[in-house]
């Protein structure tokens, strides 16, 4: 259970950080691919886990990949040059227009018939070059009978929930600084851009509860210590924090 889900969480980092999508944005959905049905009941035993640790909300589950990539293909002249002679051409053609479903078949069965000039040949798997061409917002990655999906679209709510994660973030680095106690409370105090403030605002709650703050100002640091600028989505933050000692 653990080394699917291990495999799982693997893919779904890789993605992220092939479309430069930072692990503290939270996305929409993680899809898997059933290969089988104990695949679906291990995924489902281990949800929790794996949404915790690739930070997206939900995990579906499709049966095959048709929905989120398209197949082409493309002749392997290396092996079928030898094979096909002067109906190469010919077969080059028929490969590049096969349908995606054919293509499936293909890919599924490890084999597919191809008439070329009245005759039938079985190509394989290493007679053709796969393309996968992925589908709106969703980008897919495949190792050893594993394929995932995630979701790329970043709504308002998300992205206001990714900039939280950050603050988090930013604050727990100021409280190691300061060498805080885990039960230490402290006051917050940050400036930002109205998009920043409300965010913030919106996730306030959580942002007290997850770094132990009693209050969280939109103004101006009152101290020189423990103050850190920075950036979320190219706006630059500014966030300063003391012990609380009431």
């Amino acid at each position: 259970k653990m080394a699917l889900a291990r495999q799982i969480v693997q893919l779904a980092l890789l993605l992220r950080n092939r479309v430069g999508i930072n692990v503290r944005q939270p996305l929409a959905r993680l899809l898997v691919v059933e290969a089988s049905s104990a695949d679906r009941e291990i995924v489902d035993s281990m949800k929790e886990i794996i949404l915790e640790e690739v930070n997206i909300k939900s995990i579906e589950f499709v049966e095959n990949s048709d929905g989120i990539v398209s197949r082409t293909a493309k002749a392997n002249f290396k092996t079928l040059g030898p094979k096909l002679g002067k109906n190469m051409k010919k077969a080059a053609e028929l490969i590049a227009g096969l349908s995606p479903t054919d293509v499936g078949e293909l890919t599924n069965s490890g084999t597919f018939e191809l008439r070329v000039n009245g005759s039938s040949i079985e190509l394989s798997t290493d007679d053709v070059e796969i393309i996968h061409n992925e589908i709106d917002d969703w980008v897919v990655a495949q190792e050893n009978g594993v394929t995932v999906a995630i979701d790329t679209e970043i709504t308002q709510e998300l992205l206001s929930q990714g900039c939280a994660r950050e603050v988090i973030n930013r604050i727990q680095s100021l409280r190691k600084a300061l060498d805080l106690n885990l039960t230490d409370r402290i006051a917050v105090s940050m400036q930002g851009s109205k998009r920043i403030i409300k965010a913030v605002s919106d996730n306030l709650e959580i942002i007290k509860n997850e770094t132990l703050s009693t209050q969280l100002l939109f103004e101006q640091s009152k101290t020189n210590q423990a103050v850190e600028h920075f950036t979320i989505n190219d706006e630059t933050v500014s966030i300063s924090i003391e012990l609380d000692e009431c």
